[in-house]
């Protein structure tokens, strides 16, 4: 795996902080060892710094720190097991060793210096780009038809008007599928013959999806043959067409993995954070373990990376009291420790974890091995609380999303608003076209929901056709403006009951603001009322909960 530049940057940064902050760790270390020769019971703290320095340097580039440490652990560990005092002739070897570490980490210190400063990055803002599609259709109508329909889920389109001009173009930067028609004014398939020859040359990596209107086997084996990934018959369902896309170009309801990184060194916890937050999962470091609830609390994490040995409380003792609690029984917890003896990996695993990481380790089987277990975490929390049409979270994991935001917020002081959606006359559509089209009009506001809304707003299927969105750190004026686009867009969104009948669907939406309204059921209430008004005002509208008199 190439690392990019800038993570090899800040990887440089952290190997320069670790080195000049080693020597006065091996004088703590030295420190401790003295204090502790005649008194076996405090031989735990040196123990603790030199197993943390075993850890340590051959993940920051210095094998000789991690080969010397891993030593002294041992000796004094088997003195510190037996209850007994350490011999002198024993202490002065370990000092002599420590000397050794001295000497090792000043020549690793003045190697640093000598190297030319790395350049800083350039200070930019980050965008996110919706996804590139290019449409291939000699109908100009259509293309534009299907410019605004997929623009309203966050895809952007760029048109050619036959299979020739795409490839006279060249496959445009960051297109990430292909959508062609079938038939062209040279025959009935020649949209697929024409692609079988020219995808190869220009975009043989880029999905290739077909739409024709059409229907017959002759077309349908065209396709296949062409290598297309998807048939869609005009006029398109567009929840159909963005549900192809979202498989094939990653897009949709994919969420990333979040890991809290326990460890009481900064220098290791900023390192592993680095590089799980490169392979694109969210960190969150916690160097005082007894904060540990509370950093739960306000991140959520699906993963827990976790040190065997920190002062106040030990990776085995923590994961004990974290799988006392109903809220992390489920959370994976898995050890990065530089604990090489097997016995007590196998202790430490009893205790709850889920799997056992030894230091120092490479980026690649750390991302490996952490991607596999929050995957599995997600697939699993999936069947529990997620709503199985709309893939959003069901009714009571919604309240508990909303009652953890609002805690949140209690502690931070920040403003949290709740929106209530509720699809207009839902009933009758699934009365005039059945219940299947009903489901494809709440898919494709689900999917809405989580391609237009951030990260960290929280949508969920309240009961039949409501649905409740959490929106953090946003006041009621902003929720507001929010959600009214998203209704303005929805009502907009074409959706088929059959090949010769379309219709379209709009919204109404109460919302309620924290702090004005405190509690989750007050605040459901309150969401509830006002969207009961916007109906009794006319439906396809937004209105506010007024709060409490005083």
């Amino acid at each position: 795996m190439a690392l990019p530049e800038d993570f090899q940057r800040k990887m440089k940064d952290l190997r320069a902080r670790y080195l000049a902050d080693l020597p006065g760790k091996l004088d703590e270390l030295e420190e401790a060892l003295v204090a502790a020769k005649d008194q076996p019971e405090l031989l735990i703290t040196p123990q603790r710094m030199a197993h943390s320095l075993a850890g340590s340097g051959a993940t920051f580039g210095v094998v000789a720190v991690s080969t010397i440490s891993r030593k002294i652990e041992h000796q004094i560990l088997e003195h510190r097991e037996s209850a007994t005092s350490l011999p002198d002739a024993l202490v002065e070897q370990i000092l002599v060793a420590i000397a050794e570490l001295q000497c090792i980490a000043a020549e690793a210190n003045a190697a640093v210096q000598d190297q030319a400063p790395a350049a800083k990055p350039v200070a930019g803002h980050a965008v996110v780009a919706r996804k590139k599609i290019c449409v291939i259709e000699n109908e100009v109508h259509v293309a534009e038809d299907l410019r605004l329909q997929l623009g309203y889920f966050g895809y952007e389109t760029q048109h050619f008007l036959t299979p020739q001009a795409f490839a006279d173009h060249g496959l445009p930067s960051g297109t990430e599928a292909i959508l062609c028609d079938v038939i062209f004014p040279e025959g009935a398939t020649a949209g697929p013959e024409q692609m079988k020859v020219l995808a190869p040359m220009v975009c043989p990596a880029v999905p290739l999806l077909f739409m024709s209107s059409n229907d017959d086997m002759e077309s349908r084996l065209k396709v296949v043959r062409a290598g297309g990934k998807a048939f869609l018959t005009k006029p398109v369902d567009m929840t159909a067409l963005v549900t192809h896309l979202d498989r094939f170009t990653g897009g949709g309801s994919g969420r990333t993995a979040k890991v809290l990184v326990v460890d009481d060194s900064p220098n290791f916890a900023k390192y592993y954070s680095d590089v799980l937050e490169q392979s694109g999962m969210k960190t969150r470091t916690l160097t005082n373990p007894m904060r540990i609830v509370e950093a739960l609390s306000e991140f959520v994490p699906d993963l827990i990376l976790l040190d065997m040995y920190m002062p106040e409380c030990t990776g085995v003792e923590l994961a004990r009291v974290l799988r006392q609690q109903e809220a992390y029984v489920s959370v994976p917890i898995v050890y990065l420790s530089a604990e090489n003896n097997v016995n007590r990996q196998l202790e430490a695993m009893m205790s709850g974890a889920d799997d056992f990481l030894q230091k120092p380790i490479e980026p690649e089987h750390l991302v490996a091995s952490i991607r596999a277990r929050t995957d599995r975490h997600a697939q699993l929390r999936s069947y529990i609380v997620k709503d199985s049409l709309t893939n959003l979270l069901n009714h009571s994991r919604l309240r508990e999303a909303l009652d953890v935001e609002l805690s949140r917020a209690e502690r931070s002081g920040s403003p949290v608003s709740f929106a209530m959606i509720d699809l207009d006359h839902f009933k009758s559509i699934n009365d005039r076209y059945g219940h299947p089209v009903g489901d494809h009009v709440l898919r494709a506001l689900a999917r809405m929901l989580n391609q237009r809304l951030r990260k960290t707003d929280i949508a969920g299927r309240y009961g039949g056709e409501e649905f409740g969105v959490v929106l953090s750190d946003t006041d009621a004026a902003t929720a507001v403006r929010v959600i009214d686009v998203l209704r303005e867009d929805f009502s907009q969104i074409r959706h088929l009951a059959n090949a010769d009948t379309e219709f379209r669907v709009t919204f109404s939406a109460g919302i309620a603001e924290f702090p004005a309204i405190r509690g989750v059921n007050a605040i459901s209430r309150a969401a509830d009322v006002a969207l009961y008004e916007a109906k009794r005002k006319g439906r396809n509208r937004v209105e506010v909960s007024l709060p409490p008199r005083s």
